[in-house]
């Protein structure tokens, strides 16, 4: 259900889609209550929010900013080839990537929030499923070849119980 409302969102404009990526970076490492508070900040101090003292955060919404027609069409050609599709999956993970501090986790949650059939396992889910933070990174020493891969098989995970699942499951944590 709040994916649907956020999808629906992000896909009506390229504003929308850089807000979705805007929420995604303020939930970098704090709590999902404050958010909105974050939010509220950036949309009245802009970059000089006391939220985006973290360069890497700025950096983000920068690139989000200065990118947003590219990624928001980037998207959309990537859902009409498919939702559940393992490699348009991994294609839009990707896409999402290349925004400084999105790792694969978060560029995820990007994802699973515009419909795609992958989920954010975030530390409480990998603890979850017994795995270490050091199976979702994506350091930048690896070829494009090996990013791919990991990506391949972290969308392959995420999709064994699906977003739905990983949704509510976390919600409900």
């Amino acid at each position: 259900t709040h994916a649907t409302i956020i999808s629906e969102h992000a896909l009506k404009t390229p504003q929308g889609l850089t807000s979705v990526i805007r929420f995604t970076l303020c939930t970098i490492q704090q709590s999902l209550y404050s958010c909105e508070n974050q939010i509220a900040d950036i949309e009245k101090n802009g970059f000089k929010s006391r939220f985006l003292k973290n360069k890497t955060k700025s950096k983000g919404l920068k690139y989000a900013m200065e990118n947003q027609t590219k990624l928001f069409w980037d998207v959309q050609e990537l859902k009409r080839e498919s939702l559940n599709n393992i490699d348009t999956v991994c294609k839009a993970v990707k896409l999402f990537n290349q925004i400084p501090g999105l790792g694969m986790v978060k560029s995820a949650f990007v994802c699973q929030m515009l419909g795609f059939n992958v989920a954010c396992l975030d530390v409480h889910n990998l603890n979850r499923l017994g795995l270490d933070l050091k199976d979702v990174k994506l350091p930048k020493s690896l070829t494009d070849k090996t990013k791919m891969k990991k990506i391949e098989k972290y969308v392959h995970l995420t999709q064994k119980q699906g977003t739905v699942y990983w949704w509510n499951s976390w919600c409900d944590l």
